[in-house]
């Protein structure tokens, strides 16, 4: 329309089949900029037509904004196949993420929570991979993400500080006690150099 793109648009991959079979993308079009939901095919069907959906994105003035989604190639139930849901904002991963497995999008079959701000981890982060609840909480400064400290069930594991590591002793209830501290050069690499205490706070001899 008036030399732009405009309404329902396909693509298709280049080769022989049917339409739906071919499909590469579809959605669309407003003056020429992409508007509203779009699909994104996968050029081979997996283990069934249904697994050729690969992401389901919306976009306001041609820009990602609002829901998305990506799919599992390999899974035929489209209630079990989301592998990562989450928002955009204005084209870039804007708070919480969650990536789930190929059980269904219950809460209980995330593995991994995440969170976003202006496309960068942030804030806390989740993960479920290993049978117990392991959180990560990122900070920004200046715009590039910092070590975390990780907590498992609700305990601190360890502390990242600037040139520095601390880990910590597993307790039952009270305050955690320091259990080793490890140090690191300007570019994140261990320098051999670490510090063991026992639980009563006092140096281990070395």
């Amino acid at each position: 329309k008036n030399g732009l793109r405009d309404g329902e648009w396909f693509f298709l991959y280049d080769r022989q089949g049917a339409p739906e079979s071919r499909a590469k993308a579809r959605g669309n079009y407003k003056k020429g900029k992409k508007e509203g939901v779009w699909y994104f095919y996968r050029e081979t069907n997996g283990s069934c037509q249904s697994a050729r959906l690969e992401e389901v994105v919306t976009y306001v003035n041609g820009i990602r904004e609002g829901e998305a989604f990506t799919f599992y190639p390999d899974v035929c139930d489209m209630d079990k196949a989301v592998k990562f849901a989450g928002h955009y904002k204005n084209g870039k991963r804007e708070g919480p993420w969650a990536h789930y497995s190929k059980k269904g999008r219950e809460k209980e079959h995330i593995i991994k929570g995440m969170n976003f701000v202006n496309d960068k981890v942030s804030g806390t982060q989740y993960d479920f991979t290993r049978g117990k609840e392991i959180t990560y909480e990122y900070t920004l400064s200046d715009g590039e993400i910092e070590l975390p400290s990780i907590y498992r069930d609700g305990q601190i594991m360890s502390k990242h500080f600037d040139g520095y590591v601390e880990y910590y002793y597993q307790v039952e209830q009270g305050t955690q006690p320091i259990k080793q501290q490890k140090y690191y050069d300007e570019a994140g690499v261990p320098t051999g150099l670490w510090t063991d205490y026992y639980p009563n706070g006092e140096v281990k001899e070395h």
